[in-house]
């Protein structure tokens, strides 16, 4: 079938939708605020459905492809295909939110590098609202998310590219030739000059498992780097 998500969910109970609906408002502020990306109804035009009874969207400005529908009553098993246009990261981004709620499962045909946008913006919404897991990123439960981090500890592959997303850091990581290097870095779109930002279809080829491709500020262009090599984070702004 090509590039397909696939899910089941089943009948959600009205507190799990109104988490689903509230987190899904978030993904849509985190796809446009940082992401520069559009949703449209189901069909291309028009606003994005969210009722009480299913949420129904489609990319918007010409990149829609298969529409997205997922309902509180559950369907059984349903997919969507999106062609790898760029709401394909809020497809995996709600899937993903579904899943992390209770009330769905879900697979795909793609890799784990093709998901890492979507998991990026879910962690990026989750980021904004303050419903983060706080341990993940080394701050305490009474700090606020607004508050500015320095030494980020510990934080797993979503959270990094979600912070990645929204904050330059400065990344300390072991190279292949066993030097370290310190990086001031962002994937953070109004830090990129305008004919450097590439789109996802682009990228996708310098992705490996535990790579992550960044704006390296002080080069001026595309590096990557090794998650499994980085020594610390630190949050610059």
């Amino acid at each position: 079938m090509g590039y397909t998500h696939y899910w089941d969910n089943r009948t959600a109970t009205a507190n799990e939708w109104k988490q689903f609906v509230e987190g899904f408002r978030a993904i849509q502020q985190t796809l446009k605020a940082h992401h520069n990306i559009s949703l449209a109804g189901p069909l291309g035009t028009g606003k994005v459905i969210i009722t009480d009874s299913e949420v129904s969207f489609n990319g918007a400005d010409g990149n829609d492809f298969e529409t997205f529908r997922m309902t509180r009553e559950g369907d059984g098993f349903q997919f969507c295909k999106t062609g790898y246009r760029p709401y394909d990261a809020a497809v995996v981004a709600t899937l993903m939110l579904a899943k992390r709620i209770g009330f769905a499962s879900w697979r795909s045909d793609g890799e784990q590098a093709d998901h890492m946008d979507g998991l990026a913006i879910l962690n990026g919404a989750f980021l904004n609202q303050g419903w983060i897991d706080y341990s993940a990123v080394g701050a305490s439960k009474e700090s606020s998310v607004s508050e500015p981090l320095t030494t980020i500890l510990n934080p797993n592959f979503g959270t990094l590219c979600s912070l990645l997303a929204t904050h330059v850091l400065v990344v300390t990581f072991t190279k292949t030739d066993g030097t370290v290097r310190v990086m001031r870095c962002t994937t953070k779109q109004d830090e990129i000059p305008t004919e450097a930002v590439t789109s996802t279809a682009n990228r996708r080829g310098s992705h490996k498992v535990s790579n992550i491709r960044v704006w390296d500020l002080d080069k001026g262009d595309w590096r990557s780097f090794n998650f499994d090599t980085i020594k610390s984070v630190e949050l610059e702004s």
